[in-house]
């Protein structure tokens, strides 16, 4: 009676162990594909220098105006009460 009772707990414990083992690889094949991934992308962005003609010109009007109007509704809608936001200052040119 004693040998069947340990070869059924080896064999549960096998099988228990084949189980956590399928599921660390089910797991671990994603994240490591996707690691990987990230990684490459990375090396990607950092080896390949971007083209400066190809670069749009900036029309620092529009884009005063649109920072009044993003400003403007933040305050309006998002803002909470007794809480400030962050303020950067800078000259009407953006260069400082």
């Amino acid at each position: 009676m004693k040998i069947s009772a340990k070869n059924t707990r080896k064999k549960k414990l096998l099988i228990v162990a084949l189980l956590l083992f399928m599921i660390v690889g089910v797991i671990a094949y994603p994240a490591i594909r996707i690691a990987n991934t990230y990684d490459a992308l990375l090396e990607y962005s950092f080896a390949v220098e971007p083209d400066q003609n190809e670069f749009q010109s900036v029309n620092y009007t529009r884009l005063t105006e649109v920072a009044n109007w993003t400003d403007r509704r933040y305050q309006e809608y998002h803002m909470p009460l007794n809480r400030c936001g962050p303020a950067y200052l800078t000259n009407k040119s953006f260069t400082r």
